[in-house]
């Protein structure tokens, strides 16, 4: 392509776009709305959710290991939750079918051949194996990730680490 044809469709798309652009912001007032709206799908609406640490709604995800949802959607099943395990307990191998954030909070945990710190981050995608997971002496992990379904076996709230 000669400089001038690109330097000629470059100045057309320029002008298109400065065409589109007011289009693309909505008004004050509708932007307003917009956010509220997300703001409410989302679940958080115009307050904070504080959830303490202590106590919660603890559920069993096999023996040892306790899983307490902080948020979920219903529709994609895309969650926040932690999972506490126990001295000595762990997660299986499995499958990722989407992406799954594990932050180590506190304690030990192994995920296959890694040694995670405390504040590591693991991303394990999808088609990916993830784990085993390990844990010698307890940990709490923030998952970020979808949870197909939320184990109805409650138990109750476990020690702090």
């Amino acid at each position: 392509m000669s400089a001038e044809i690109e330097q000629a469709l470059t100045q057309l798309l320029g002008d298109a776009a400065d065409q589109l652009e007011p289009r693309c912001r909505p008004e004050p007032a509708r932007r307003l709305a917009l956010w509220q709206r997300i703001e409410q799908d989302v679940g958080f609406a115009d307050e904070h959710r504080h959830l303490p640490a202590a106590g919660g709604d603890w559920r069993v995800l096999r023996e040892g290991v306790l899983l307490k949802l902080l948020q979920r959607d219903d529709a994609s099943g895309q969650a926040h939750y932690l999972v506490r395990y126990s001295a000595g307990s762990g997660f299986p191998r499995h499958p990722q079918r989407t992406v799954e954030e594990c932050l180590l909070v506190a304690g030990d945990l192994r995920i296959g051949d890694v040694e995670m710190r405390v504040g590591d981050l693991q991303v394990a995608l999808p088609g990916t194996e993830h784990g085993p997971l390990l844990s010698r002496h307890g940990a709490l992990v923030y998952v970020r990730g979808v949870l197909g379904q939320v184990p109805t076996q409650r138990a109750d709230p476990p020690d702090p680490l």
